[in-house]
């Protein structure tokens, strides 16, 4: 079985027409369909097989139409969402890294002027971000081992 792959696409006044390229069957015929698609506002979709083909540069074509709402075009939205703009995980990030700026920034300037801090001793709850890293590490451990356990059934034996 041979595909040809080219399709073309018209739009008329109903809907657009969608023609994909013959196949050639095992019998050495091409064959290949015409899909319309017929806009009907509020119309439930049906669909429609023609009963005959039609012989089209030596391929058979079969019609085949779609009528409905489902077929009608919509037009795209800019951006995302209902109403355009920014998304809320945009709007979200926006707002987390904005706080994060401030959170430093207010921190370094209160423990600078009313503190007298220098150096590392400036930033904001200094021994939880010293150990930070550490934690991450125990957290991955855990699943790790969590998970590893599981897998080779190794663990305490049920009495």
């Amino acid at each position: 079985m041979k595909l040809d792959t080219g399709k073309e696409c018209e739009i008329s006044g109903t809907g657009p027409t969608v023609t994909y390229g013959g196949v050639t069957a095992s019998d050495g015929v091409s064959r290949g369909p015409i899909i319309t698609f017929e806009c009907v506002q509020g119309a439930t979709l049906s669909y429609t097989v023609g009963s005959s083909s039609t012989l089209i540069n030596n391929v058979y074509y079969y019609q085949f139409t779609v009528t409905g709402g489902a077929a009608c075009a919509v037009e795209p939205s800019s951006g995302g969402g209902s109403g355009g703009g920014m998304s809320g995980g945009a709007v979200f990030l926006i707002i987390y890294f904005v706080l994060i700026a401030v959170y430093l920034i207010a921190g370094v300037l209160y423990k600078t002027l009313y503190k007298g801090a220098r150096g590392l001793e400036m930033i904001p709850n200094t021994e939880f971000w010293m150990m930070v890293p550490g934690l991450i590490r125990d957290g991955c451990l855990f699943i790790y081992r969590s998970i590893a356990s599981k897998l080779c059934n190794k663990g305490f034996d049920s009495v």
